[in-house]
């Protein structure tokens, strides 16, 4: 077996803010050696904003493929780390897309500081 090491990519290095009909999105590139057969793990930190009541949300990478669905109301902000599963995400060379969305609910949540993880063969 190769040896592996972790590494990250900073997806959105500060915040934005969703709400229902206004979703954010943006496309990344895993560097060369990327394993996408392997799990990865998405952090982003989540902070409802004062009056939010039972705001859905859904991260999506491609199209199809939601890999985290959660409800918040108003209250703490905290992190979430959600395992990514197996080929969900695209090799180098190719636009990875990532879409935080919100289907249901009222309020807005402030998402920040969104990295990814996932292996990368030395």
């Amino acid at each position: 077996m190769a040896k592996e090491v972790c590494e990250y990519y900073v997806i959105k290095d500060g915040s934005f803010t969703v709400k229902k009909g206004q979703p954010w999105d943006s496309e990344f590139e895993l560097h060369a050696g990327g394993k996408t057969n392997r799990n990865s793990v998405l952090y982003f930190r989540v902070d409802p904003y004062s009056g939010a009541a039972n705001v859905n949300l859904e991260v999506k990478f491609g199209t199809n493929n939601i890999s985290f669905s959660r409800t918040y109301s108003a209250g703490q902000s905290r992190t979430e780390h959600e395992v990514i599963n197996p080929n969900i995400l695209d090799p180098h060379g190719q636009k990875n897309h990532i879409l935080f969305h919100v289907p249901s609910g009222a309020g807005k949540l402030r998402i920040s500081d969104v990295v990814l993880f996932y292996r990368l063969d030395v």
